[in-house]
């Protein structure tokens, strides 16, 4: 996956080489005021594109901040919010391509405190790590950063809105199995005030044409107590020549004082803390 977006990346590059030298291409402010591209330069560092049908939108990298839009063809300055409300930002800063450009921009030395500000303004969070390293969090970007001597060092995504929300987090998930069984560890740490009695984790396994092989829920036992992670093994719960993907369908959460909080797919999926490292060594087959 690494490869694919440095590929990306240099394909885009080409591209918005050619576009500086395409006669058609009509730029414009996000406030609809055209651009003379014979007087101002356009910024080729620390942009990111979102391509359009009509064109594309240039915008400060990390953020959804737009700098330039740019028809490709004929220029319809009305379309302008459209383009740039078109870019699914949300989900970006949920994705790997948004890990791997913050610890892109600290490799190439891009990143720092300067560039964090001005891209997301001032941290909702600093501390210290317990191996003394500073760190800051951005809840709104998902994004904690770490540094040493006020160098950026590495970066992480983490959904805190969502884990907040829920009192939540996947702390854990892996899928386990040989042969024709399958079957998943999880870990979930309660961020509640209450205490987590039972634990209902609902899962499906598809094949590799992403086929549904079947569906399971399954019961964990707490007590899970604040700030407590409980752990737990599911194995062989499928039986199956054909299943090749597990995915977490919903988790529903019974405390002690009888009470339900039902987690959905989407949610479930938003307060998982991702390996993105290992995200980024997958390959399509994987």
């Amino acid at each position: 996956m690494k490869i694919q977006i440095q590929m990306r990346r240099l394909l885009l590059f080409i591209w918005m080489l050619s576009l500086s030298y395409n006669l058609s291409a009509q730029f414009f402010y996000p406030n609809g005021k055209k651009v003379d591209i014979l007087r101002d330069s356009i910024e080729k560092n620390n942009i990111s594109l979102h391509m359009h049908k009509l064109g594309v939108v240039y915008f400060r990298k990390l953020t959804n901040k737009p700098i330039y839009v740019v028809f490709t063809k004929t220029a319809y300055p009305s379309k302008i919010k459209e383009m740039i409300s078109s870019y699914d930002y949300k989900r970006y800063i949920n994705s790997y391509s948004y890990y791997y450009e913050l610890n892109d921009m600290i490799r190439s030395g891009e990143l720092s405190k300067d560039y964090l500000q001005t891209a997301f303004n001032s941290p909702d969070k600093k501390g210290q790590t317990d191996e003394g390293t500073e760190y800051w969090i951005y809840k709104k970007f998902n994004v904690k950063v770490i540094f040493r001597d006020s160098v950026p060092i590495s970066a992480d995504v983490i959904n805190y809105n969502a884990i907040e929300k829920n009192e939540l987090s996947i702390s854990t998930f892996n899928v386990t199995g040989e042969d024709y069984t399958m079957g998943f560890n999880i870990g979930l740490t309660n961020l509640s005030s209450k205490v987590i009695k039972y634990v209902f984790v609902t899962v499906t396994a598809t094949n590799a044409v992403n086929d549904k092989v079947g569906t399971k829920t399954v019961k964990g036992v707490g007590p899970i107590g604040q700030g407590m992670t409980g752990s737990y093994e599911f194995d062989d719960i499928f039986y199956s020549r054909v299943a090749e993907y597990l995915e977490i369908d919903g988790v529903k959460l019974q405390y002690m004082d009888g009470s339900i909080k039902n987690i959905s797919k989407l949610e479930a999926k938003n307060i998982r803390l991702t390996d993105w490292e290992a995200v980024g060594q997958r390959t399509l087959g994987d």
